[in-house]
């Protein structure tokens, strides 16, 4: 029965059911490292996660909330590959990965308990969305001396997601939007990190380290 409030909600205990909350994780992964020579070495692996189950999630109207038993069916494929170089005193890493989440509820529907205020009987709100990450970058580590060692990586990567939208509303009451919306977010986020470090080895007992980090984050949405 909704009512304004819980109070009022005489058949509240009489209708509740119990439901199990909880996820199950499951990772299949796989890796191959082949070798080219002495020096050189070339590795890729595939990754597959799995998470299902339920957990608590909330809805919410105003100033009314309601706690709801939200799915859970998120999948997650990551593959990598690299290139690689090791000399005495050298070592270079080249490296790609790509990632691709995808979430099998793309929205919650809801009944809404609470009639304050001439309440909508239903409500919807979207979840996780899909989504792609793609990134490239190198690592390296140079040892001029027995005493000095730089160490050198630089990472970019792009993120990008395009979930479609979610209707305005789900009350037949509201009236469309006078602007027609655009049939997902299209939005892309491009990063960059790079970072340099020369450690340096001081007597018997002690070391110096110095070090720089950049970081960047450009919104193309």
């Amino acid at each position: 029965t909704r009512a304004n409030s819980t109070a009022g909600m005489t058949q509240l205990v009489s209708a509740s059911r119990p439901t199990r909350i909880g996820t199950s994780r499951e990772r299949q992964h796989a890796a191959l490292l082949w070798y080219l020579g002495e020096r050189w070495q070339l590795e890729s692996s595939y990754t597959r996660e799995t998470r299902t189950g339920r957990q608590v999630g909330s809805g919410d109207f105003l100033l009314q909330s309601t706690a709801l038993p939200t799915p859970i069916d998120h999948q997650t494929d990551t593959a990598t590959a690299a290139v690689r170089y090791l000399a005495p005193r050298w070592l270079v890493d080249l490296h790609v990965r790509r990632s691709e989440f995808d979430n099998g509820n793309t929205s919650l529907v809801w009944q809404n308990p609470y009639t304050l205020f001439g309440s909508n009987e239903e409500g919807q709100k979207g979840l996780a969305p899909d989504n792609k990450s793609t990134s490239w970058g190198f690592t390296t580590r140079f040892n001029p001396t027995d005493r000095h060692v730089i160490n050198a990586s630089a990472e970019w990567a792009e993120n990008t997601q395009n979930q479609a939208f979610l209707p305005p509303s789900v009350n037949p009451a509201v009236p469309p939007p006078p602007v027609a919306l655009p049939p997902g977010l299209d939005g892309k986020v491009e990063t960059f990190a790079a970072r340099l470090a020369w450690v340096m080895r001081v007597g018997s007992r002690g070391s110096l380290k110095l070090g720089w980090l950049s970081r960047e984050r450009d919104n193309r949405t």
